[in-house]
C-alpha cells in the first residue's frame, strides 16, 4: 500500500508544480488571477475496521481555485484600457451574443463597428443613462463609440454680440444700401447653421439714427441683418424690463411688468403702442367748469361788486356744488357780506368763494356743549365797580328751566343739528340770550304761519347812524291793520299795533322824528311816509303810483317813543275817494278808486296785491290803456327762432343779425302771418293781440297790445312777470324791458326795500330815522374768531366783563372765571369745536379752487384733485335777483344761446390724467417710548405749522396720560382747526382741512400728509426735538404727469396707417374687432432698433432683437434667430467686437472620449457637443472562486459562483473603474519560487518513499529467493 500512497504524493506534487508553473507563466497576463491547489488525504475504513489502527491511503487533488486579490494597476495611454479597483468583473458578450462572459482583463479596443471589444472579440456591455448620468441597469447593451454625431447639429437660435458702438459716430441719413458703405456706420459677420448643420454667412449692418437730445435723451442705432443674400426683417418684439418680464402700458402711459397686471390682462384686440412713441407727456388737470360772462369785475374804479347794495336774499344759495361724486352737494352763498360796504373784484370774489367752498366741504367739526353748557356773562362799570348785568348762558338747551324758549332773534329751525352747532350757530345762540339782558320789551318769536291768514309779520328797524344796530318789531297774526276797512282805518290800526309792540320801550331824543314803515309781498309794497307823497304802492319789478295831494296825508311823530299816525281826512272814517296818479315821466293821469275797492278788504298782503291788480285793471279810467313793451333782439344762428305774440320767425341758413331780426318784426299789424324778414328767414303762426312799430335803435321794436285793461299780457305770455326777463327760445336769448308808452301803467319796485320770504312768512325792513339811542349798559355781543379760535365778547363802551361759572374748559375757563384785560376792549374765550364732523368724513373734499379769468371774464371752478377720477358739478340758482346771475355770470347759456355745462363727471377714458400727490413730511425719530403713556408739558406742547397758505401754532393741552393715538389725534385736530386771516373785514379766511398725522413704525417718526395735492401743496411742522420735529425738511406735493400713448403707424404707399394688435399678438392694419382699449396693452420695441442711454448702457432690447423667420432655399427648413446685444456698449472708443458667439453647430466628429470612475462614458465631438454614451457597469458574485475559467482571464458563471449581480461602479459591493490603466496579474513570483522548492522537495520525498518501498519489496523477494 505504501507504494500507491507514495504515488499519490508524486501526483499531488506534480499537480502543485503545474499550478505554480501556470501562475509564473501568467505573471504578465492582464487581469490574470493566480491559482491555488487544494489537496485532501485519502482515508477509508469499513464499519468493522478499527479506525484508530487504519493507515491512510495517500493524497488526492481536491480543486484548483483562483485567488481574486487585487492586482497592481498599470497605466497606459489608451482610454479604453480599464482597470477595476476593488470587487467586480467586466460583463462581456460573446461574438455571437449568446454567452455571458466575465473578466478582470480591461484591455479593450474598438472593432470595425465601433463596438468596444477585447482581443477575443468579446463585446463590453454598458447600461443606458439618463441626462443626469443615472444608469438603467435593466437595459444592458454593447458599448458603442460613434465616430460622428447623427442628428446632433443645432440650428442657430441665439447670437450673442458684445459690441462697442462709438459714441461720436455720425448720424447717417438716407436709405440703407448694403452695397453703399456711406449708408451705414459699421458691420459684423458670423456663421450660422440650420437644423441639418449647413452653414450660412450672417451679416449685421449698423446705422446710427439719433444722438441724444433734450427732447429725446437717448442714442439710437438701426440694425439690418442679412443671411446669405436675403434681408431678414426684425420681428415685432414686446418690450421688457431689466428682469426680462414683458411690459404693458395703460391709457396713462404707465408701464408695468406682466407679474403685476396679469389678473387684468384680457385677450382682446388693441392698438399697437411702441415704447419710443411714449413721449406725449401731459400734466394732470382737475375737473373744471367755467361760468358765463361776468364783466366789469376788474380792479379799476367803478368795477367790482359793492356788497352794500345787496341783501341776504340776493347772496344766499348762489349755487350748489358737489365734488368727486359725494352725492351730497352743499349750497354756497356770500350772505355774510350782505349790506357790508366792501367792494370786491372778480379775483377777490373768487378767493372768497374758494374759502367758503373749502370750509363747507372740509373737515370742520361741530361745537357740542352738552357736557358743560352753562356760564355767566357779567358786565361791570369799571368806574364804580357796580355790576350792570349778570346773564347765565345755557348752550345745552333751547329753553330755560321753566321750559320757556331762550331764542329771541332766531328760531329752533336755525339750529337743525342741536346740540351740535357750528361757530356761527353758537354765536347766534349766545347773542340770543345776551339780548334779554337789556330788560326791554323787544321779543323775537317764531313768525311762521299757515293758511290764507297772514301767520306772522315781523318788522325790523335800524338807525342810519348805526346801521349795524337792528331790532325787530313783532306783530302777530292778530295785527288789526290787516283787517282795515279803509286806508284811514289802516293807519289807525297800524298805529295801535305798533304802540302795542316792543317799539315803545326805547328812549328817543326830542325832535322831529319820523318813521317809515314798509311791508310787501311778492309783488306790491305799501309805504307810509312824510316825504310829500301820500301813499306809494309799488311793485317789485317797477312803476310808481302816487295819490294826489288833496287826499290822505300820513305823517308821524314820536313823543315819548309812541308812534302817532294822523290823518287830515274830515269826511268820516270810511274812504270816500281814492285818486291814484300814474306817470310815464312826461304826463300824469288820475285813476279814481272808490271805497268799494276790493284791495281794502284784503286779509293778507298777498291778497291785497291780487285785489289791487284787479281794481286797477277794472277801473273805468283805465279803459283806454294798452300795454306797450320794448323788445330788444339778439342775433340768431341758422335754425334758431323767436316767437312773440304767436308769430314765429326762424332764421335761414345764413342766420340773422339782431338788427335783421328786429326788422323782421317791425311795422306788423295784428293778425300778420309774415313780414319784411322773408329774405333772412321764414314765418309761421299769427301775431295775435299786438301790433308793432318801427325798429328803434336798430335792434328794438315796441309791441303794443290791441286789447285794453291788461298790463302784463306780453310778458306773461312768455312765461314770466313784468320786468327785465330773458326767454330762451330755440337757443336764442330775448331780453324784455317794459317801458311806459302812451297811457300804459308801469309798476316798479320801491327803492331800498328788503324783502325776505320763507313759506308764508314775510319780513320787511323798516327804516327808522331816530335820534340818539340810549343803549342799555348791559348789552354784550359775541362772535367767533376762527384765526385765534376764540369767542370774542364785546361789552358796551367803557364797560368790562367776565365769564364765571367755571371751570368751563369748553369756553376756555380753566379756573372759575375769565376776566377781561382792562387794556383790551373785548374778552376772548378760547374754544375748539370738539363734536362730530359737520360733514361726514367720506363726503369731505379738499383743495377746491375758484378763480376769475380776467381775460375771458368768467369764473372757473376746479375740483381739489386732478385726474379722470375727479368730478365737479355746479348748479347755479334760478333766482333772477341773485348775485350769481346778475353779476357772476352763472347763467344757463351764453348770449348766443349756447348752454353752459356746469358738470364734469369722472371718465373711464384718459382725458385729465392721474391723481396728484399730496405734500408729505416725515420727522426724525421720536425721543420717547411710544408704547407707554407719556407727558406733554408747556416746554414741548407748541407746534408751528404751515399748510399751503395757512400758518399758525398748535398748542396741545399739557397732561401726563397721552398715548400715541391720543397724541396724534390731538395734533391732527389742532392742525385742521387752523384758519388764516381774511383779506379784509367780514371776509372769510383760508382754512386747513384734511391733514393726516400718522406714526411710521419703521422709522419711529411722525408723518404728516396734506389733504390737498399738487405742486401748490405744502406742509411744514416744527416742534420740540422730543417729537423729532426740530429740524425737518418741509414736504411738497407734486402735480402728476401722464403720457398719452400714441398709436403706432406704418407708412404704406406714402400714407401712415394705424396699426393694431390682434388677440394672437400679430400686428395688423385692420381695425375690425377693436372696440375699446383694454386696461393694459402690450408695448413693443421699434423693429431692429438699439437704444443706449447717455452713459453708454444699453436700454433696449434687453432680451435680444428677434428676427422674422428665415426660410432657407432648397427645402432646408427655416431659422428663427434672436440677437442678444446685452453686452454691447456705446463709449467714445472705436467700434470693437468685444464678444461674439452663436448657439448653432454642424454635425461633429469624435475628438475625445472620457470614462469616469463610475463608468460613465462621455464622448466629445468637434461641433462642441458632449454625449453620454452609457455607463460601464460591473458584475459581482457571491462566490467568485466558483467561476468557471475559460481562458483569456475570462470566466463563466457557474452554479458554484451563483448568478451575476450587476451594479454601478463605486456603489456598495462594487469597485471603481479607472480609465487609461489595466490591472496586472496578482502573481507574486517570489512566493511562487518558494512554492516550487516546496513542491520539488515534496516530489523528491514521494519518490524516495517509492524507492524505499521498492527496496523493501526487493529485499523481501530476495529473502524468498
Amino acid at each position: 500500500m505504501s507504494f500507491f500512497t507514495a504515488l499519490t504524493g508524486l501526483k499531488a506534487a506534480t499537480s502543485a508544480l503545474g499550478v505554480t508553473s501556470n501562475n509564473i507563466a501568467n505573471a504578465g497576463t492582464v487581469g490574470f488571477k493566480r491559482s491555488r491547489t487544494d489537496f485532501g488525504d485519502i482515508f477509508a475504513t469499513s464499519p468493522l475496521q478499527n479506525a484508530s489502527t487504519t493507515i491512510g491511503q495517500g493524497v488526492a487533488l481536491k480543486q484548483v481555485t483562483q485567488q481574486f486579490s487585487q492586482g497592481n494597476v498599470a497605466f497606459s495611454a489608451n482610454t479604453l484600457d480599464l482597470a477595476i479597483t476593488g470587487d467586480g468583473f467586466f460583463p462581456l458578450k460573446s461574438p455571437d451574443g449568446l454567452q455571458s462572459i466575465y473578466t478582470r482583463n480591461g484591455s479593450f479596443m474598438m472593432n470595425d463597428q465601433y463596438n468596444v471589444v477585447n482581443s477575443s472579440g468579446q463585446r463590453l456591455l454598458a447600461a443606458s443613462v439618463d441626462s443626469s448620468g443615472k444608469a438603467n441597469l435593466d437595459e444592458l447593451s454593447v458599448l458603442t463609440i460613434p465616430q460622428k454625431t447623427s442628428g446632433q447639429a443645432r440650428e442657430t437660435s441665439l447670437i450673442q454680440l458684445g459690441l462697442n458702438f462709438p459714441a461720436d459716430a455720425k448720424v447717417v441719413g438716407g436709405d440703407f444700401d448694403r452695397n453703399d458703405p456711406t449708408t451705414y456706420n459699421k458691420s459684423t459677420a458670423l456663421t450660422v447653421y440650420d437644423a441639418g448643420g449647413n452653414s450660412y454667412l450672417a451679416t449685421v449692418y449698423y446705422v446710427k439714427t439719433q444722438n441724444a437730445s433734450q427732447a429725446s435723451p437717448t442714442n439710437k442705432w438701426q440694425t439690418y441683418v442679412y443671411v446669405g443674400e436675403t434681408l431678414v426683417g426684425a420681428a415685432l418684439q414686446q418690450a421688457t424690463n431689466s428682469s426680462g418680464e414683458k411690459l404693458y402700458v395703460n391709457q396713462y402711459g404707465q408701464l408695468e411688468p406682466e407679474s403685476k397686471v396679469s389678473d387684468q390682462l384680457v385677450n382682446a384686440k388693441t392698438m399697437s403702442f411702441h415704447l419710443d412713441d411714449l413721449t406725449d407727456v401731459r400734466t394732470s388737470t382737475p375737473a373744471t367748469v367755467t361760468g358765463g360772462t361776468a364783466s366789469n369785475l376788474g380792479t379799476l374804479p367803478g368795477e367790482g361788486v359793492n356788497f352794500s347794495q345787496y341783501n341776504a336774499h340776493q347772496l344766499t344759495d348762489m349755487f350748489t356744488i358737489d365734488v368727486d361724486d359725494t352725492g351730497t352737494p352743499v349750497s354756497i352763498g356770500l350772505e355774510h357780506l350782505a349790506g357790508k360796504n366792501v367792494t370786491l373784484s372778480g379775483a377777490q370774489i373768487a378767493q372768497e368763494l374758494t374759502n367758503v367752498i373749502n370750509q363747507k366741504l372740509g373737515d370742520g367739526k361741530y361745537f357740542n356743549f352738552t357736557s358743560n353748557p352753562t356760564f355767566k356773562v357779567v358786565t361791570t362799570d369799571p368806574n364804580t365797580g357796580v355790576t350792570l348785568s349778570t346773564k347765565t348762558i345755557n348752550l345745552g338747551s333751547l329753553t330755560d328751566t321753566n321750559g320757556v324758549s331762550v331764542l329771541k332773534n332766531t328760531t329752533a329751525a336755525d339750529y337743525p343739528n342741536f346740540p351740535s352747532m357750528t361757530s356761527e350757530e353758537v354765536s347766534k345762540l349766545i347773542n340770543d340770550q345776551l339780548y334779554t339782558a337789556d330788560n326791554s320789551k323787544v321779543v323775537i318769536e317764531n313768525s311762521s304761519g299757515v293758511g290764507a291768514n297772514f301767520g306772522g309779520f315781523t318788522l325790523k328797524y335800524t338807525t342810519p347812524g348805526n346801521p349795524g344796530y337792528s331790532h325787530p318789531i313783532v306783530l302777530g297774526s292778530s295785527a288789526s291793520f290787516l283787517k282795515a276797512s279803509s286806508l284811514t282805518d289802516m293807519a289807525t290800526k297800524l298805529q295801535a299795533d305798533l304802540n302795542n309792540s316792543s317799539l315803545n320801550t326805547y328812549t328817543e331824543t326830542q325832535g322831529n322824528n319820523q318813521v317809515v314803515v314798509s311791508f310787501s309781498d311778492n309783488r306790491f309794497s305799501v309805504k307810509v311816509a312824510d316825504n310829500g307823497l301820500d301813499l306809494i304802492i309799488t311793485d317789485k319789478q317797477g312803476g310808481t303810483i302816487t295819490k294826489s295831494g288833496t287826499g290822505f296825508n300820513a305823517t308821524s311823530t314820536l313823543p315819548n317813543g309812541a308812534v302817532q299816525l294822523v290823518s287830515p281826512l274830515t269826511s268820516g272814517t270810511y274812504f270816500k275817494g281814492f285818486n291814484l296818479v300814474y306817470t310815464d315821466g312826461n304826463t300824469a293821469q288820475a285813476i279814481q278808486l272808490d271805497d268799494t275797492a276790493s284791495f281794502l278788504d284784503a286779509t293778507s298782503l298777498s291778497d291785497m296785491a291780487t285785489k289791487l291788480e284787479t281794481d286797477l285793471n277794472t277801473d273805468p279810467s283805465l279803459g283806454n290803456t294798452s300795454e306797450a313793451a320794448s323788445v330788444q333782439f339778439v342775433a340768431l344762428t341758422a335754425g334758431q327762432f323767436v316767437e312773440l305774440g304767436g308769430l314765429k320767425f326762424t332764421a335761414g341758413a345764413n342766420g340773422a343779425t339782431a338788427d335783421e331780426v328786429a326788422a323782421a318784426f317791425a311795422n306788423l299789424a295784428e293778425g300778420a302771418t309774415t313780414g319784411p324778414g322773408t329774405a333772412k328767414g321764414s314765418y309761421t303762426g299769427t301775431l295775435n293781440g299786438y301790433a308793432t312799430g318801427a325798429a328803434n335803435n336798430t335792434d328794438q321794436v315796441v309791441f303794443t297790445s290791441t286789447a285794453v285793461g291788461d298790463i302784463t299780457d306780453l310778458a306773461e305770455s312768455q312765461g314770466s312777470t313784468v320786468g327785465a326777463i330773458t326767454v330762451t327760445d330755440g337757443g336764442a336769448g330775448v331780453t324784455f324791458e317794459v317801458t311806459v308808452s302812451g297811457t300804459n301803467l308801469v309798476i316798479t319796485p320801491s327803492a331800498g326795500v328788503t324783502v325776505v320770504a320763507s313759506g308764508t312768512d314775510f319780513v320787511s325792513g323798516v327804516t327808522y330815522p331816530r335820534g340818539t339811542v340810549s343803549t342799555p349798559s348791559s348789552a354784550v355781543t359775541t362772535q367767533y374768531d376762527p384765526v385765534s379760535q376764540q369767542f370774542v365778547f364785546a361789552p358796551p363802551t367803557g364797560a368790562t366783563m367776565s365769564l364765571t361759572g367755571g371751570p368751563n374748559l369748553l369756553m376756555g375757563m380753566s379756573s372759575a372765571s375769565l376776566t377781561q384785560d382792562p387794556n383790551l376792549t373785548t374778552l376772548s374765550a378760547t374754544s375748539y369745536p370738539q363734536g362730530a364732523y359737520i360733514r361726514d368724513a367720506k363726503l369731505q373734499r379738499f383743495g377746491m379752487t375758484v378763480t376769475y379769468d380776467s381775460v375771458n371774464q368768467n369764473f372757473v371752478f376746479t375740483s381739489g384733485t386732478s385726474g379722470d377720477m375727479s368730478s365737479i358739478s355746479v348748479v347755479p340758482t334760478t333766482d333772477i335777483e341773485n348775485l350769481a346771475l346778475t353779476k357772476l355770470g352763472l347763467v344757463e347759456s351764453t348770449p348766443a344761446g349756447i348752454p353752459i355745462n356746469y358738470s364734469v363727471e369722472t371718465t373711464a377714458t384718459a382725458l385729465r390724467g392721474l391723481a396728484s400727490n399730496p405734500a408729505v413730511m416725515t420727522g426724525t425719530p421720536i425721543g420717547i417710548n411710544v408704547n407707554n403713556t407719556f407727558s406733554v408739558d408747556v416746554s414741548n406742547n407748541k407746534f408751528v405749522v404751515s399748510v399751503d397758505n395757512v400758518q399758525g401754532t398748535v398748542v396741545l393741552e399739557p397732561k401726563s396720560n397721552y398715548t400715541l393715538d391720543t397724541f396724534i389725534q390731538a395734533l391732527e385736530d389742532g392742525i385742521n382747526r387752523l384758519t388764516g386771516p381774511s383779506a379784509g373785514a367780514g371776509l372769510t379766511g383760508p382754512s386747513v382741512s384734511g391733514v393726516k398725522v400718522s406714526y411710521d413704525g419703521a422709522t419711529n417718526s411722525l408723518k404728516f400728509t396734506t389733504g390737498t395735492s399738487g405742486e401748490d401743496s405744502f406742509i411744514k411742522v416744527t416742534g420740540d426735538a422730543l417729537w423729532g420735529l426740530s429740524s425737518v425738511q418741509a414736504g411738497r406735493g407734486a402735480t402728476s404727469t401722464w403720457i398719452k400713448p400714441t398709436q403706432f403707424t406704418q407708412v404704406a404707399n406714402g400714407v401712415p396707417v394705424a396699426q393694431y394688435i390682434d388677440k394672437y399678438g400679430n400686428e395688423t392694419a385692420s381695425a375690425d374687432g377693436f372696440t375699446a382699449l383694454p386696461a393694459w396693452s402690450p408695448v413693443y420695441l421699434d423693429r431692429g432698433e438699439l437704444t443706449f442711454n447717455t452713459a453708454g448702457g444699453l436700454i433696449s432690447p434687453t432680451t435680444g432683437s428677434k428676427l422674422d423667420t428665415i426660410y432657407l432655399p432648397d427645402g432646408k427648413g427655416s431659422l428663427s434667430i434672436n440677437i442678444d446685444y446685452s453686452k454691447s456698449t456705446q463709449y467714445t472708443s472705436p467700434f470693437a467686437v468685444l464678444s461674439q458667439s452663436q448657439d448653432g453647430a454642424p454635425e461633429g466628429d469624435l475628438v475625445g472620449l472620457s470614462i469616469a470612475d463610475d463608468g460613465l462614458v462621455n464622448a466629445s465631438y468637434s461641433n462642441g457637443t458632449q454625449q453620454s454614451l452609457g455607463k460601464i457597469v460591473l458584475a459581482n458574485f457571491s462566490n467568485p472562486a466558483g467561476l468557471r475559467q475559460i481562458g483569456n482571464s475570462s470566466f463563466y458563471a457557474s452554479y458554484a459562483s451563483g448568478s451575476a449581480k450587476i451594479g454601478e461602479a463605486g456603489s456598495a459591493g462594487f469597485g471603481t473603474v479607472r480609465s487609461g490603466a489595466t490591472e496586472s496579474a496578482n502573481v507574486d513570483l517570489t512566493a511562487e519560487l518558494v512554492d516550487l522548492i516546496t513542491e520539488q522537495r515534496n516530489f523528491q520525498a514521494s519518490a524516495k518513499a517509492i524507492e524505499t518501498d521498492a527496496t523493501l519489496t526487493q529485499t523481501i523477494i530476495q529473502i524468498r529467493a
